[in-house]
């Protein structure tokens, strides 16, 4: 009880940032995206969530999918359904990027891509592909079976204290679940307000105190309470770049496989 209390003082100090009137020194703002095309050394595997609002998950996956489908060869995007109590919150992503593939698949589905592969997943050698996974972190069985296979989870976070509390729950929460996870995240802000860094700046000084997780500062993306999107300012470019800390595992290359299989299986009309 005593360190949830210190944990909502420490992360009510920081959401004040936004709330105050003076404006720290500007730092310098994320680098633009790399050029289409961009190499990367493995096949990698991600996810993004917006921890404590839904409304927010759908513009961006959609934002989110259309860089990554700028840095890479091939896109794919895997949407699996929410929590039924959900549905009316989590609005779906619509990916309409040329260089990019998007499957709504169930649960069912995605389990058996996960272990169907297996077989020939030893002739199977990744060529630089990115699969971006679509899910509702509130799902016990995603979050348990999916959390393993990904390389990195990109976190957007509001500066309000239920957003804070909720995006340190989840590192904490996903840290556990896969310990090579990395983390990027996002400030829900306009590019030109300069708070912006310093409040990842707070928040990631206290998840590394707490919980020893280096975050990566990707920038600024605004979204508002009614589904609309405004200026972005941000890169994953850098943090992709870096191979991810990790061991390829069966049920990973076994993903990748299977995706590869499933575009060559259906037509590209049946993809969005």
């Amino acid at each position: 009880m005593n360190e949830e209390k210190r944990l909502k003082r420490g992360l009510g100090d920081v959401s004040q940032l936004f709330a105050s009137t003076s404006r720290p020194a500007e730092e310098k703002p994320a680098e633009p995206p790399a050029g289409a095309g961009a190499a990367f050394s493995a096949f990698q595997c991600m996810a993004a969530a917006a921890p404590s609002e839904p409304a927010h998950h759908a513009l961006l996956v959609q934002t989110l999918a259309a860089q990554l489908a700028s840095l890479c060869r091939g896109l794919t995007v895997l949407s699996l359904p929410p929590l039924p109590a959900r549905r009316s919150e989590k609005r779906a992503a619509v990916i309409m990027e040329p260089n990019a593939r998007h499957f709504q698949v169930s649960w069912d589905e995605m389990q058996s891509f996960l272990r169907g592969a297996a077989a020939h997943a030893e002739r199977f050698v990744p060529r630089p592909e990115m699969l971006l996974l679509d899910f509702d972190p509130e799902h016990p069985a995603y979050f348990e079976k999916l959390l393993p296979v990904m390389d990195r989870y990109i976190l957007l976070a509001s500066p309000t204290l239920e957003s804070l509390s909720e995006t340190y729950r989840m590192v904490k929460s996903a840290h556990a679940a896969n310990k090579k996870l990395e983390f990027g995240l996002l400030i829900n802000a306009v590019p030109e307000d300069p708070r912006a860094p310093l409040l990842f700046e707070k928040m990631s000084q206290m998840i590394s105190a707490r919980l020893g997780i280096q975050l990566n500062w990707l920038g600024t993306l605004r979204l508002s309470a009614e589904g609309g999107s405004g200026p972005a300012q941000f890169s994953v470019a850098p943090m992709l770049a870096r191979p991810a800390e990790r061991l390829e595992s069966v049920e990973r290359i076994a993903l990748a496989a299977s995706c590869k299989d499933l575009a060559a299986r259906m037509p590209e009309s049946l993809y969005r």
